[in-house]
């Protein structure tokens, strides 16, 4: 597991699951970040000293605007909110108080990610959508994410030349944080109050949509030392 309760009420459970990645692309349209994840991973980067340093240094940071996460948050909040099914004003609350985001400011030191860099942000998401389909219940470890990293970074530098300004990289970046955060700490709440039909609902949901990251059932990949890896 690798965030809090971060999403107290489960009644927009779906409409937070099925809008963000939507709204995910309407913000970088050049990109779609399900399917850089599954070509990361279908290609099971072997995690070399060469794979995982590219030839060219490709640029993944960014210095964080606050205009632009506002402008995020609004955007999740706004098209997430027309799924709410009666319960939008709980959701935008959430989306657009930061809480996702200041989570993860508290996660990343310790499972050794940056707060402002693109490709820290889909490792933490890969790694957060495949714990919500497979209902893994264990402890992320440092050196597991560290290995999703690498293999996203082996793979990034063909996708980086359309993230070319800091803004493109903040809002890929923390349109996949927001997901992230969210649906890992709908899991964790419902895992922790005991609901194991609300559990098995989010891992049905979460393994149908994981099949554009992982290009088929995320359960036939398992995260190890060597990051996500085909059985």
């Amino acid at each position: 597991m690798i965030a809090r309760r971060v999403a107290g009420g489960a009644a927009w459970t779906v409409a937070v699951t099925l809008a963000l990645p939507a709204v995910a692309q309407d913000l970088s349209p050049a990109i779609d970040p399900w399917q850089v994840g599954h070509g990361i991973l279908v290609s099971n980067i072997p995690l070399t000293a060469e794979a995982a340093q590219p030839a060219s240094p490709v640029q993944t940071r960014y210095r964080p605007s606050a205009a632009v996460s506002a402008r995020v948050a609004q955007t999740l909040a706004t098209e997430s909110e027309k799924l709410a099914r009666g319960s939008g004003a709980e959701m935008r609350a959430m989306v657009t108080s930061g809480k996702p985001m200041r989570e993860f400011a508290r996660l990343a030191p310790g499972l050794g990610l940056a707060r402002n860099d693109a490709a820290d942000a889909l490792a933490f998401y890969l790694v957060a959508q495949w714990g919500v389909a497979t209902d893994y219940r264990g402890r992320v470890t440092r050196a597991q994410m560290t290995a999703v990293r690498d293999q996203v970074r082996a793979a990034f530098p063909t996708i980086s030349g359309k993230l070319p300004t800091d803004a493109k990289r903040q809002e890929f970046a923390e349109t996949l944080i927001n997901q992230g955060v969210i649906t890992a700490g709908i899991h964790e709440a419902a895992v922790a109050a005991g609901m194991e039909s609300r559990v098995a609902e989010l891992s049905r949901m979460a393994r149908r949509g994981g099949t554009r990251v992982f290009g088929g059932d995320p359960g036939d990949f398992e995260l190890t030392d060597r990051g996500l890896i085909k059985r």
